[in-house]
């Protein structure tokens, strides 16, 4: 994959908690910088603060890493 995604994957104004998925290359960029979370455990939950380029803190968020795993089988 070479393009990063993320998109809102709960139903817009349908809940008060809204799920965002990020997938591709930059995910990890993002969860580093955006997040603050240098090196994420795969499957673990973090409470983060969600912060802008300058610092400034929007939101607290949950943040569930999930590793790509490339070793797939087909049968």
């Amino acid at each position: 994959m070479t393009e990063t995604i993320v998109a809102q994957a709960t139903p817009q104004g349908e809940s008060a908690l809204a799920l965002i998925r990020i997938s591709g290359d930059l995910s990890d960029k993002i969860i580093k910088e955006a997040c603050n979370l240098d090196s994420p455990t795969p499957r673990n939950a973090y409470c983060k603060n969600y912060s802008l380029i300058n610092g400034d803190i929007i939101d607290q968020i949950i943040v569930i890493y999930y590793k790509k795993n490339i070793n797939y089988i087909y049968t």
